[in-house]
């Protein structure tokens, strides 16, 4: 078998696009043969790919997916792996690497430690920022499919080696592909937080007015986790100096904050 020794990874993801049908494509696919991409190196030749980097994939894809949500995604790149080895890119089948499970009946998609979810180990975000999350998840996925499309013009036009449209295209896939992975892995990882009857405290979520004991100026606040803090909107994080200060503290407590105008002094005067 002949190997074209000079086709990178993303060559031949842009010539096995252009073979699929227009009814086979869809954005999904388009996003998951990205991510492989940025696995293994875009410009790595593909006959440098090796079976352990494969197996490794495979595993990080299931581990960020889960077993049932990862079979459609790794099933793409499967078809990528047929593809080169049909067309000579690679002397070795790699697809017989990309291992789909079934998932285990009767088993939680959760993980459990001694037998108890550690669900209540995460962290968490307001009903708020998950539906600003959500927002902004279905958005960006409605936004994969004109990006895909004009990788596919793209890479019509000729080489896809010098060719400046085509590496924007991927530069933009690249950035939306990122901002999808984490906030879908937020989502995943973060609970909602409930409401909390005993006020007194600042928790996530809570509501804060503090006094400047030096000015007499009084500032309102809303404590959130880092992923939703809008300082300039008043929402600021638990990890902020002035979150980290007023934590768990309550109404009437002074603490100290530390500021670039040196140490400020509040006062709690209020939480809710």
């Amino acid at each position: 078998m002949v190997v074209n020794e000079l086709a990178s990874v993303q060559e031949v993801i842009m010539l096995y696009i252009g073979s699929l049908s227009k009814k086979s494509r869809n954005s999904d696919y388009l996003q998951e043969l990205y991510r492989f991409s940025q696995w293994c190196g875009p410009d790595k030749q593909i006959d440098k790919v090796s079976a352990p980097e494969i197996g490794d994939y495979n595993e990080s894809t299931i581990i960020r997916l889960g077993i049932e949500n990862s079979a459609n995604r790794l099933t793409e790149v499967k078809k990528l792996l047929v593809y080169a080895y049909k067309e000579g890119f690679i002397t070795q089948n790699l697809s017989q690497h990309v291992r789909l499970r079934r998932p285990r009946k009767n088993v939680s998609s959760k993980n459990f430690t001694n037998g108890k979810s550690n669900s209540s180990n995460k962290e968490s975000l307001t009903k708020q920022g998950i539906a600003e999350l959500n927002r902004e998840l279905e958005s960006l996925k409605k936004g994969r499919q004109p990006i895909a499309d004009e990788i596919k013009r793209a890479a019509a036009d000729g080489d896809v080696k010098e060719n400046a449209p085509l590496e924007f295209a991927r530069q933009e896939m690249g950035k939306l592909v990122a901002r999808i992975d984490e906030i879908e892995n937020m989502l995943a990882n973060y609970g909602v937080i409930e409401a909390n009857e005993d006020s007194d405290f600042i928790n996530l979520g809570s509501k804060v007015v503090l006094l400047d004991v030096k000015s007499k100026k009084k500032v309102k606040y809303m404590v959130v986790a880092a992923p939703e803090a809008r300082p300039f909107d008043g929402r600021i994080s638990n990890l902020s100096p002035i979150g980290k200060a007023v934590y768990k503290k309550s109404v009437g407590e002074v603490v100290d904050v530390k500021t670039p105008r040196g140490l400020i002094k509040y006062e709690i005067i209020k939480v809710s």
